[in-house]
Parts: structure tokens; C-alpha cells; sequence
């Protein structure tokens, strides 16, 4: 498996943080609310577009599917577009995805298969 890691800060300390382990990121402006498996949060000063440019020229894969939110596409469990919502794992509540994300979730390749 393979990691990336960048420095984080909460108050006086750093962290080192592997962006593998980002489920999704919550903008508020210039900041960043970013949630980790592990539970942590960090709230790194730079904006959503910022944050999504630099991960993904790093060869990771994350989809604004909200204004406010971005997802870790390795960390999705379900889009569901009758209710707009994203399932993420190891996360208790389903983010929001607006019309916008979901047009930018559909453009992704996709495989259709069916059951059974």
C-alpha cells in the first residue's frame, strides 16, 4: 500500500498524516475541516480547490461532490443518486452531493454490472 504523507499542525505540534487515510474534507472558506480514519481532525489553512489539486497530482483520487465537501474516492462505500448522498466508511453520516457532484461522480468510468 502505498503512503503519502504531509505535515499537519494543531497548535504547537505537527503531525505526520498519510492522505490515504483522508475519508473526506469539509471547507469553511479559507480552511479545512479534514477527517481521518482515525477519528483526528485538522484544520489546515487552504481552500477546498487548493487541497483537491495538490492530493490529485499526487496520484490520489478525490471528487468534490458538494460546495463544502470532497471525498476520498478509495474511501466511498455507496453514491447513491435517488437521495443524493455518499456513504463513506467507517463515517456514521452520509454527506450531501449536489447536482454538480453528482454530474462530476457520473463522468468517472464506470463499470455496469448486474447481479446474480
Amino acid at each position: 500500500m502505498k503512503k503519502l504523507f504531509v505535515m499537519m499542525s494543531k497548535g504547537h505540534s505537527s503531525f505526520p498524516i498519510n492522505l490515504l487515510s483522508i475519508l473526506f474534507i469539509q471547507s469553511n472558506g479559507n480552511y479545512l475541516l479534514i477527517y481521518l480514519e482515525d477519528g483526528r481532525k485538522f484544520e489546515p489553512n487552504c481552500t477546498l480547490q487548493q487541497f483537491i489539486a495538490f492530493a490529485n497530482t499526487h496520484g490520489l483520487c478525490f471528487v468534490q461532490i458538494h460546495r463544502s465537501y470532497a471525498v476520498n474516492f478509495e474511501k466511498v462505500v455507496e453514491f447513491n443518486f435517488s437521495d443524493s448522498s455518499v456513504k463513506v466508511m467507517d463515517y456514521d453520516v452520509l454527506l450531501t452531493m449536489s447536482d454538480t457532484g453528482k454530474k462530476l461522480v457520473k463522468a468517472l468510468p464506470q463499470l455496469d454490472f448486474n447481479e446474480g
